[in-house]
């Protein structure tokens, strides 16, 4: 066997260097390809009267339904919240009260 000199395995690590290198770009290049498009299923004519169907076309002017008149309704009235019910109750003329509490 020959002895292997530091510049050889200098050289022969370049050269698989590049040839990644050059195997990496052309990965890079190489678009995914676009999904093939399938063909249309083709239909087949359905013949409704084998299946025991029949068609039937209607029109949207023939039928009409008559709505009774109604009355415009009245607005209703909002109930007072809470707060205003609360304020009714305690309006009366009451002496004030002074409370003290002790700790």
């Amino acid at each position: 066997m020959e002895p292997v000199t530091a510049v050889e395995n200098i050289e022969k690590a370049a050269k698989t260097e590049a040839a990644d290198k050059g195997e990496q770009a052309e990965q890079a290049e190489k678009k995914p390809r676009a999904p093939r498009r399938r063909k249309p299923a083709e239909e087949k004519p359905v013949d409704l009267a084998a299946s025991g169907l029949q068609l039937v076309e209607t029109k949207g002017e023939a039928i009409k339904v008559e709505k009774a008149p109604e009355a415009p309704a009245k607005p209703k009235t909002r109930k007072p919240a809470a707060w205003q019910q609360k304020g009714n109750e305690q309006a009366t003329d009451e002496p004030l009260v002074i409370v003290q509490t002790e700790k």
